[in-house]
């Protein structure tokens, strides 16, 4: 009798550990799921992962690309001012040269003026001496 519900505890024991293995076996078949899950998570993440670092490598080589045509940009407009000031200073240059050119021709034409005179009245003197 003693050994008849020891076989019975047993087998009962039996009973409820295989419910437990049958349990742990769902419930790891679960967890591999959700591995399974999470790896293919991953997977995409990381897919995502690397277009969002192309899309950044390829935007800093756009704004290197944009910055250096900035820079030489920069420098044109520079060297223009540059040309723009110097043609200003050399078109002031030119026009007080020809203020100044102006003023001597005024100042050369009242001397042929002066001179005229004073040959015609040298002339009226010598018509006047000679008779």
């Amino acid at each position: 009798q003693r050994l008849s519900s020891l076989l019975s505890r047993a087998e009962s024991e039996k009973r409820i550990l295989s419910l437990d293995l049958e349990q742990s076996r769902q419930q790891n078949e679960q967890t591999l799921a959700s591995l399974r899950v999470c790896e293919s998570d991953r997977i995409a993440y990381g897919a995502q992962i690397e277009q969002i670092t192309a899309a950044r490598d390829e935007t800093v080589l756009m704004l290197r690309d944009a910055q250096q045509k900035l820079d030489q940009y920069s420098m044109e407009r520079e060297r223009l001012d540059r040309l723009l000031r110097q043609e200003q200073d050399d078109g002031e240059k030119r026009y007080d040269r020809h203020a100044q050119l102006e003023q001597e021709l005024s100042l050369l034409q009242r001397r042929i003026r002066e001179i005229e005179f004073e040959s015609t009245d040298l002339r009226s003197q010598l018509i006047r001496i000679t008779g």
